[in-house]
C-alpha cells in the first residue's frame, strides 16, 4: 500500500511518482499572494526527503491536524479546488501541511529564498503551520506597545476580539480607507514584521532578503531581512550622522537606536571593498514569545561630503 508523502509526491514501493494533478482553471478570490504566480511544489526530492516523509507517515498516518484543501468556496458555493489554488491558499494561510484529494503534500516552494520571498511574500524556513492560538492573535493584535498584554491576550484568543491598535490600523490599512495618516510606511512594515514572526506572508512587500550578512556571524547559512524603503534608509542614515556629530559610538563602533517596527536596534560603523557603510542590525521578536523570531541586516553604503555629512552612494 503506498505512503503518502509530503513532498509533493506520492511514496510507493517503486519510489517517488509525480502526482501533480492537471491544472484547472484557478479559482483563487480567496487567494492573496504579491504576484498570483502559479506556483509548484519543490520538486527536489532526495533519500533524507523520503526518509523524512516515512517518518511522518509512520508518526502521524491518520494526517491529525493536517486541513484539507481540496475545496472552496465561490460565490457561496463550495467547490473542488485546482491542486495549485489548494497550494497557494494553504501557503498564504502559513501552513507546512496540506490535504488535497486524500493525499498530503508541504507547502515548500521549488524556487531560490529570493523567489520565495518575492513571489510568495514568506520563506519555507518561517513558516509555522497553523495554530489555533496563533491565528487569533495575529488576527486580533498588532504589534504597538507593550500595554497590558495579558488582559490583550485573553481579549485575542478567548474573546476572538480585535485589540484597539488592530481595528485602528486594519482601518487605515483599508484599499479604500481615507484615513491615509494610519496607511504609512512604517505601519505597513510593521505590518509585514509581525506577518513573518507569525508565519505568514508579507502583505505589503517590505522586507527582502539581505545581500550581506554580519563579519560576526557564526551561521553563514542564517537568512537575514533587509528593509526595502529608501526614505528609511536615509533616516537611518540620517541618525548616523548625528551619532557622527556627537562623537556617540563605543569602542567597537556602534551605537543604538529605535523606530522602524524594529524597536532598538544596533548601527554600526564598518568598511568592506565596497567602501564605507552603516550597518544595522535586529532580532525581530516579541517580549510575549509566540511566533518565530528572525533577524535583520543590511548595509547602507556612503560618501561623505564637503561637511563631513554621510550621504547615500549611489
Amino acid at each position: 500500500m503506498a505512503q503518502e508523502g509530503i513532498k509533493g509526491v506520492v511514496m510507493t514501493g517503486n519510489g517517488p511518482v509525480s502526482e501533480r494533478p492537471e491544472d484547472e482553471e484557478l479559482l483563487n478570490e480567496e487567494v492573496i499572494t504579491p504576484k498570483n504566480p502559479v506556483l509548484a511544489p519543490k520538486s527536489g526530492y532526495g533519500v533524507l526527503d523520503f526518509a523524512g516523509d516515512a517518518y511522518q507517515a509512520w508518526f502521524n498516518p491518520k494526517n491529525y491536524g493536517v486541513n484539507d484543501y481540496t475545496s472552496q468556496k465561490v460565490e457561496g458555493n463550495r467547490v473542488e479546488a485546482s491542486f495549485d489554488t489548494a497550494y497557494r491558499r494553504a501557503r498564504n494561510e502559513g501552513e507546512q501541511e496540506f490535504m488535497y484529494k486524500n493525499k498530503r503534500y508541504n507547502t515548500d516552494y521549488d524556487g531560490t529564498k529570493e523567489q520565495q520571498l518575492n513571489e510568495t511574500g514568506i520563506l519555507d524556513e518561517q513558516l509555522q503551520g497553523k495554530s489555533f492560538i496563533r491565528d487569533r492573535l495575529y488576527s486580533n493584535l498588532f504589534p504597538f506597545g507593550y500595554n497590558k498584554p495579558v488582559q490583550r491576550a485573553i481579549d485575542a484568543i478567548v474573546l476572538n476580539k480585535k485589540d484597539e491598535d488592530r481595528e485602528y490600523y486594519d482601518e487605515g490599512l483599508a484599499e479604500k480607507s481615507k484615513r491615509k495618516r494610519r496607511n504609512t510606511t512604517t505601519v505597513k512594515l510593521r505590518d509585514d514584521s509581525f506577518s513573518l514572526y507569525m508565519g505568514k506572508p508579507q502583505r505589503w512587500g517590505n522586507l527582502a532578503l539581505s545581500k550581506y550578512i554580519p563579519t560576526n556571524s557564526k551561521d553563514k547559512n542564517v537568512s537575514y531581512f533587509a528593509l526595502r524603503d529608501s526614505k528609511i534608509r536615509e533616516d537611518i542614515l540620517g541618525t548616523a550622522n548625528i551619532r557622527e556629530q556627537r562623537g556617540a559610538w563605543d569602542d567597537s563602533g556602534a551605537s543604538t537606536m529605535s523606530g522602524h517596527s524594529m524597536g532598538n536596534f544596533t548601527i554600526t560603523k564598518g568598511s568592506d571593498s565596497e567602501g564605507n557603510y552603516i550597518s544595522y542590525y535586529d532580532v525581530w521578536d516579541l517580549k510575549a514569545d509566540f511566533g518565530r523570531p528572525f533577524e535583520m541586516y543590511d548595509r547602507i553604503y556612503y560618501n561623505t561630503d564637503d561637511t563631513g555629512r554621510f550621504r547615500i552612494k549611489k
